[in-house]
């Protein structure tokens, strides 16, 4: 996915969906246990990928979307309006990058700096999708 010639995160982010498929049907503390050792690979394998292309969040390093939108969709039940809002709003999250979003990209080293800026940015639009869902 992060080949693509053109917006190489979203595509990465679409690579998320079958994954919170298989996972939505678990309990909130379940999916947050199966969240966590992914939340770990993925600090490794994009601090070795970061290594091997020899910069910072290298476009071709999308395992961190799959994170911050798996964050994005904890304690969602599955539907496709849910999916899409919480798409939309990571990706927005993502991009926008508010505090700390920024400021963990920019301060904090390797595959930590990569995955977890993502991961906040997922907990900004799992809050914002939970406020939509209760208004909704």
């Amino acid at each position: 996915m992060g080949h693509l010639p053109w917006a190489p995160g979203t595509f990465g982010t679409l690579a998320g969906l079958p994954l919170y498929l298989a996972l939505s049907g678990l309990p909130v503390w379940a999916y947050a246990a199966c969240l966590a050792p992914l939340t770990l690979a993925a600090i490794l394998l994009a601090g070795r990928a970061e290594d091997i292309y020899g910069c910072h969040d290298d476009p071709r390093i999308v395992i961190d979307e799959v994170v911050g939108f798996l964050v994005s969709m904890t304690g969602t039940a599955p539907s496709l309006p849910g999916m899409v809002l919480g798409f939309l709003f990571f990706r927005m999250f993502d991009i926008l990058k508010p505090w700390p979003c920024r400021a963990i990209d920019r301060t904090w080293g390797g595959g930590t700096g990569i995955v977890m800026d993502d991961a906040a940015a997922g907990v900004y639009a799992a809050a914002l999708l939970h406020v939509v869902q209760i208004i909704w």
